[in-house]
């Protein structure tokens, strides 16, 4: 919501692409003022009560991004479908977590990703063989859950919601990739790429960042993060670092 991604997107356009493309944000972005910024630093995402297009909007005028970045405010469910078929190279998925949203956003992104495109998302920590199905099922609709028969933590919606989409994966620590080829989707191995920090990553952050990915390279079992209790805590700011591994893929196309 505050734009992390969308910029972690938006510099692998301008440092691959030479900024060839665009990046459009969906969200229903809260609007509300009063915020103080200071000058020239991106806003973190928790360093805030609320996250707003305010904040979105300054992140990406600060990183001068602001010109190849669109942000369209809206329901996804509902703005997707002004989209054009066929017309994305790369759709990311990390709204509502709920099931139906999420099957929803899939669902909306198969039809909009052209051939050889990357449908990819977040928050894939258990797939549907790795947690009690009983559970997964009550829990589907709620943003998060935890699994009874490991105690974990993880996101009932996106494992359901994946599973029936593209059956079983191989994400690493909760990211998830897809790359359609004809009427088939085949898994991306995400592990095997290498990791960029952005150039707006907090300095104070990167060593711990660079730690948490190679204990999770080290310690990962086959869709099961061991190390899970730290990134889960490190999550606001996380998720927007680990993507940046995308960038490759971008740079095969």
């Amino acid at each position: 919501m505050c734009g992390t991604s969308a910029l972690a997107w938006a510099e692998g356009l301008s440092k691959y692409h030479g900024r060839k493309g665009c990046v459009f944000c969906v969200d229903v972005w809260d609007r509300w003022s009063g915020l103080e910024f200071q000058e020239g630093q991106i806003v973190a995402r928790d360093t805030v009560l609320q996250v707003a297009y305010d904040i979105f909007s300054y992140n990406i005028k600060v990183a001068r991004l602001d010109d190849i970045i669109f942000p369209i405010i809206g329901d996804s469910r509902t703005a997707l479908d002004a989209l054009r078929d066929g017309y994305f190279d790369i759709i990311y998925i990390d709204g509502h977590h709920g099931y139906e949203y999420v099957l929803s956003d899939i669902r909306n992104a198969k039809r909009l990703i052209s051939d050889g495109g990357i449908i990819c998302g977040d928050d894939l920590e258990k797939q549907v063989g790795e947690v009690d199905n009983i559970a997964l099922k009550a829990q589907k609709d709620q943003i998060a859950g935890s699994d009874p028969l490991s105690g974990s933590p993880y996101h009932p919606g996106v494992t359901l919601a994946v599973f029936e989409e593209f059956g079983t994966i191989n994400p690493f620590i909760g990211l998830w990739a897809v790359r359609k080829a004809g009427t088939e989707f085949d898994s991306v191995d995400l592990e095997v790429l290498p990791r960029v920090i952005p150039s707006w990553f907090p300095s104070e952050r990167v060593e711990q960042a660079r730690q948490l990915l190679e204990n999770a390279v080290i310690e990962q079992s086959p869709g099961v993060c061991s190390s899970k209790g730290a990134l889960w805590r490190s999550r606001s700011w996380m998720a927007a670092f680990a993507v940046k591994k995308m960038y490759y893929l971008l740079r095969g196309r």
